[in-house]
């Protein structure tokens, strides 16, 4: 005699969260800067006018502005993997250049650090 098989486990669908996101882009709510003025994580924009960091360079000001981010890894992975990629913002405190060429691949081995711990 046999022992019986265990029933065939039901797929289970995707956690949602009480707003309808799914589990993946929760981590977007917990972001400090969802609460913050968007144009500063454009360099260029105006809003950096009067800024303590205005005269900054790039860099030190993308950085500064995600620093201390509870949630800077899933942002750098999200700045991987997001298509079409999101260029001309800061994005895990790391600029992200319109051009390609050098300053685009140190951006993304930037990012790629800051998501994965790896160093390219």
């Amino acid at each position: 005699m046999h022992s019986p098989q265990p029933p065939t486990p039901t797929p289970v669908s995707p956690v949602l969260s009480p707003g309808g996101k799914s589990g993946k882009s929760v981590w977007k709510t917990k972001a400090p800067c969802q609460h913050q003025d968007p144009r500063l994580w454009d360099l260029d924009s105006a809003a950096w006018r009067g800024h303590p960091l205005e005269g900054k360079p790039r860099g030190v000001r993308a950085q500064a502005i995600c620093k201390g981010c509870p949630v800077i890894r899933e942002c750098a992975a999200f700045a991987l993997d997001i298509k079409p990629r999101m260029i001309g913002v800061v994005l895990a405190g790391v600029d992200i250049p319109v051009q390609g060429g050098a300053r685009a691949r140190d951006a993304k081995k930037q990012l790629q650090e800051i998501a994965y711990g790896e160093t390219v």
